[in-house]
């Protein structure tokens, strides 16, 4: 097993305990606060749209990318990164 490999299962490990739920809820308050900037500053510089900056429109772009991510990282991560994680530690 590499570096690499090992690095995972401790890393997988650290989310394991933290649980699915913890796991899913941090990761993806980070994914959306990255979503809605890098798609604000998207907006705003190549279609000139001035009107990103608005309060509900913030809050409807954090509450959609946190509601997608959380999705996303309870289900579809986490699944995957658990069938990685069993496999690794079968070898």
């Amino acid at each position: 097993m590499n570096s690499k490999e090992q690095k995972f299962i401790k890393s997988w490990e650290i989310a394991i305990n933290l649980g699915r739920f913890k796991y899913a809820l941090i990761y993806s308050v980070f994914f959306s606060l990255f979503t809605y900037l890098i798609s604000s500053l998207i907006t705003y510089y190549v279609f000139a749209d001035k009107t990103t900056y608005q309060t509900n429109r913030i809050i409807t772009y954090l509450i959609t990318f946190l509601i997608g991510g959380f999705v996303l990282f309870y289900f579809y991560t986490w699944k995957t990164n658990n069938k990685k994680y069993n496999s690794l530690l079968n070898k």
